[in-house]
């Protein structure tokens, strides 16, 4: 659809996230497997390593609260 038709036009800026993009190596196997399972989840394979991330980071937040300040 975007940017072809006005039917989803994208959010002001004010309301878009504030997205970084990473790189990271995974093996051929551990790639099949992610997305196979993201298929079947019915999420984009970003999506779900993006929501695993955001996972490890909350398990492991005491870690970000051990910083001095």
């Amino acid at each position: 659809m975007y940017p072809c038709s006005n039917d989803n036009p994208p959010a002001p800026a004010a309301q878009r996230r504030q997205m970084k993009r990473v790189n990271i190596q995974l093996s051929d196997e551990a790639h099949t497997r992610a997305k196979i399972i993201a298929v079947l989840k019915g999420v984009t394979l970003n999506d779900y390593l993006a929501r695993i991330v955001e996972e490890a980071v909350q398990r492991d937040r005491k870690v970000l609260q051990q910083m001095p300040k």
